[in-house]
């Protein structure tokens, strides 16, 4: 594991974070406030997010920006196009370019609340260099990997 694994969030999980109810997707920006793990969103994830705070919660926006801030995100670039066509074989076309994204940002683990077409693809699992999870499965893996990284150390 590297120091600070990386992290990619979908819309959903970042939005999932804004909202009371889902303590793991708060968790894991408190992990990014820390400088626990370094979570990673490219602009297409900012773009939604942005939208949706915008039509149903507009005073939010300043907390969006505030969160980028305090919790340390990499807004990575959008992916090419030829990497977005791969992940059409693996996933629905609405969900191949944040997979993309989140493939060429060579991160550890992708964060989404789309349990049917992400989290249980295991086409997707057998192939991705990451691996597909809610905030939840994120937090309980991250968990782990402490665990295996500091077992010999005490």
């Amino acid at each position: 594991m590297p120091d600070r694994p990386r992290i990619f969030l979908d819309s959903g999980a970042l939005l999932s974070g804004f909202w009371p109810g889902d303590e793991a997707a708060r968790g894991l920006l408190r992990l990014g406030e820390l400088g626990a793990v370094q979570l990673v969103v490219d602009g297409a994830v900012l773009g939604e997010v942005e939208a949706v705070l915008r039509q149903y919660a507009p005073r939010s926006l300043s907390d969006l920006a505030f969160t980028l801030d305090q919790s340390g995100f990499q807004i990575v670039a959008l992916p090419d196009p030829v990497l977005v066509r791969a992940c059409l074989k693996l996933v629905p076309e609405r969900d191949a370019a944040i997979v993309a994204a989140a493939w060429s940002a060579q991160v550890s683990y992708f964060v989404t609340l789309e349990k049917s077409t992400l989290v249980h693809n295991v086409p997707l699992r057998g192939l991705a260099p990451f691996e597909p999870g809610t905030p939840a499965d994120c937090l309980r893996w991250w968990r782990q990997q402490l665990v295996r990284r500091f077992a010999g150390g005490y």
